[in-house]
């Protein structure tokens, strides 16, 4: 009924042109929070829920089947929404305030969008919109952060909870310091709406921007009476209660107990807070229409991530989707999402494009008649030419990061679709996952092993955008392993490969290899020297403990068959500086790219090893870099050093910030030297400006060697 040649061509120019204010179209965005993607009728015929608005809104615009959150929970989601970027680009990866540790600590977590963000409300107001928030916000701590600073002219709801956890929860009073209480047993989704509603009737003559931002279907489980009653008695109508509601799902967090998931939509409580939710939907485009505003109102429909069917009382299936909110699986990053533009969208036409969260900031302005800011909204593209009918895909690749254990048992780990093809990679040991989503939405069938070639593509392409956002990763416990890292040096393990009895190898990403047998000291419990085959160009370097000449040749034999290159540098290390080794590998024969990571620390007394105190230390090194020389010192020596300086260093060790833009090296073999490090370093400075001093390896008088190996070395382009 809204489709019209008169209504298209108006809609068209729209589009096409700068508009004056009064021709702006209104923006109705609608988020609700927790809703799996098979919670609608318009994606689920069979779901066991009630939803009428919402499919209403998805028959009267367009539906997306491959729309997605840019996170598996929702924090970093309402970010993405707000400012078109991927959330990671300020470390904004988990919900605010989201520290879980199981096997490993997760990566630092920014817990505020940034003010200087300008979100698709400051946009929207400068161009002369009334801007309207209610509901749910989860994006600062505190109220310098809440809406009203994000260019939000009205409040209502918002502010740093993540869930109506006080008062009376989804009903009045509401104990939300942003919300007045209303009447005793006031309903929340309900009054939102009725928020909503107001701020729609008082600005019917101006272009205004209403986000309703739902607190449903979240927890607290808790929904209306009467509600709750009606879907008891449709699950005992339906023959539901004696039917298998979960089945087995991986258990991530090192505990005996298992996990499970959700394979029955049958909950009551949660069937009645996706009605109410539905109904204050209806409640506002109702109004739309009754004011005449249904025609120049464009709506949005999304979820902030999937639904909830591992944990917290896992009240919904995602099936046959797999996992659930806090996932990198389809069920918790694939939403409900809608569009409706008027007489742009063909009522009821389906998107089959994957598109993303971001992708909302650049769509809103141009269906606004408004320029487009890129350098903001930098990794969202417009959707017009989607609304318009046209099927060309608007992105090449979308990409999750999620270093994190979710409060719903997910893993941390990131993934990358392209076309049909998805790639998740763990974080923890770096072990990767490839599925077909055309053949196998559900992501049981894992083709890593049969497309090789595809995995090596996928993750390449993810490890460049990790590159691009500043990803961080997963950092260990105090005392315990180092998780795998693509930016720490730990290259994901492909596979292992045994040359010969006394020879073992893990093949690494981005053509490294890496020796692994032959070093493992007791008295540690950890491998002290990392031998590494460093690949490029045709050319290889073998970075080790000095190997036989018969092991050596064995060696260059087997990276010739199998890596086709020629094994050109063996570089001898003493364990302690083997990590310099590789770096000068690296940069010898022009890697791309080339990162080492290891904290060891002991000292020698009278020939043995004694464990002394690790510490840990972080060094960013642009790969582009030149090192002059890297100096070596066997371990016969009383002091052991490797001084290196390398251009545009940032080192943060022992809590100092130290910048370096000289590039020299320098090694003190002898005790002595110790009284002309000042002045050596001073020679530096006023020969290459400031410079930073890395001392992998240093040692205290009496004798005693003591090394202190190594600082987290990172050399990756910039």
């Amino acid at each position: 009924m809204l489709r019209t040649d008169r209504l298209f061509l108006a809609l068209a120019c729209l589009i096409a042109a700068p508009l004056a204010a009064e021709e702006r179209p209104n923006i109705v965005f609608i988020l609700v929070d927790d809703l799996g993607y098979m919670d609608i009728g318009a994606n689920n015929p069979d779901t066991f829920y009630e939803t009428p608005n919402i499919d209403r809104l998805a028959a009267t615009g367009m539906r997306f089947t491959d729309g997605y959150a840019a996170n598996p929970v929702c924090s970093p989601t309402r970010y993405s929404i707000m400012t078109g970027r991927y959330p990671t680009r300020v470390g904004a990866t988990n919900f605010f305030s989201g520290t879980r540790e199981e096997r490993y600590r997760p990566a630092p977590l920014h817990d505020r969008m940034p003010l200087e963000e300008v979100t698709i409300a400051e946009a929207l107001r400068e161009a002369g919109y009334r801007t309207f928030f209610a509901g749910k916000w989860h994006l600062g701590p505190t109220e310098e952060y809440w809406p009203e600073a994000q260019g939000f002219e009205v409040n209502k709801g918002g502010h740093a909870g993540g869930g109506p956890f006080g008062g009376k929860k989804y009903f009045s009073p509401y104990g939300n310091p942003r919300l007045e209480d209303g009447p005793e047993g006031e309903h929340l989704p309900d009054r939102l709406a009725n928020e909503t509603v107001a701020f729609i009737r008082e600005h019917r003559a101006e272009p205004f921007l209403a986000y309703l931002s739902f607190y449903s279907v979240h927890t607290p489980l808790l929904g209306r009476p009467d509600l709750v009653e009606k879907y008891e008695d449709k699950v005992e109508r339906l023959g539901l209660a004696d039917q298998e509601e979960f089945a087995g799902e991986e258990q991530v967090w090192p505990v005996e107990k298992p996990r499970r998931v959700r394979i029955l939509q049958r909950h009551a409580v949660y069937a009645a807070m996706v009605e109410a939710m539905d109904r204050a939907v209806g409640k506002v485009l109702d109004e739309l229409e009754d004011l005449g505003l249904e025609e120049r109102t464009v709506v949005f429909f999304m979820s902030d991530n999937g639904g909830l069917a591992t944990a917290e009382g896992s009240p919904t299936s995602n099936r046959p989707l797999r996992g659930g909110k806090g996932w990198l699986y389809e069920g918790g990053i694939r939403e409900p999402m809608l569009i409706r533009a008027p007489g742009l969208t063909r009522p009821g036409s389906v998107s089959r494009a994957p598109v993303i969260s971001t992708d909302f900031y650049p769509t809103i302005l141009e269906l606004a008649g408004l320029p487009a800011r890129p350098g903001q909204h930098r990794d969202g593209v417009s959707l017009v030419p989607l609304l318009e009918g046209r099927t060309r895909l608007p992105h090449e690749a979308l990409f999750w990061h999620y270093p994190h254990y979710s409060n719903q048992g997910g893993f941390p780990g990131g993934a990358v679709r392209v076309g049909p093809w998805k790639l998740i990679e763990r974080y923890e040991d770096g072990r990767v996952h490839l599925f077909h989503l055309g053949n196998d939405p559900a992501e049981q069938r894992d083709l890593a092993e049969h497309e090789p070639g595809r995995v090596t593509t996928m993750r390449a392409r993810l490890h460049e955008w990790y590159r691009d956002v500043g990803a961080r990763f997963l950092r260990p416990r105090e005392g315990g392993p180092r998780p795998w890292s693509p930016a720490a040096g730990a290259r994901p393990v492909a596979r292992r490969e045994v040359i010969r009895e006394d020879l073992e190898v893990e093949w690494l990403a981005d053509g490294v290899w890496r020796h692994i047998s032959g070093h493992e000291l007791e008295d540690f419990g950890r491998v002290l020297a990392n031998g590494l085959v460093v690949v490029s160009g045709g050319e290889a370097a073998f970075v080790d403990t000095p190997w036989t000449d018969d092991q050596t040749r064995t060696l260059a034999a087997w990276v010739e068959e199998r890596l086709g290159a020629r094994l050109t540098t063996v570089i001898p290390t003493h364990s302690h500086v083997d990590c310099m080794g590789g770096l000068a590998a690296a940069h010898a024969l022009g890697a791309r790219s080339y990162a080492f990571r290891k904290t060891v620390a002991f000292a020698r007394r009278d020939g043995l090893p004694v464990p002394q105190e690790a510490f840990d230390g972080e060094l960013d090194i642009p790969l582009g870099s030149r090192v002059l020389e890297v100096r070596f010192m066997g371990p016969g020596h009383t002091l052991d050093v490797v001084t290196v300086w390398i251009p545009d260093v940032r080192l943060l060790f022992g809590g100092d910030l130290v910048r370096s833009a000289s590039a020299s090296s320098l090694g003190f073999t002898r005790e002595a030297d110790l009284e002309g490090w000042p002045a050596s370093i001073e020679a530096l400075r006023r020969e290459y400006g400031e410079a930073a001093l890395i001392v992998p390896g240093h040692g205290r008088p009496g004798g005693t060697e003591l090394f202190t190996h190594t600082l987290e070395l990172l050399a990756e382009p910039r």
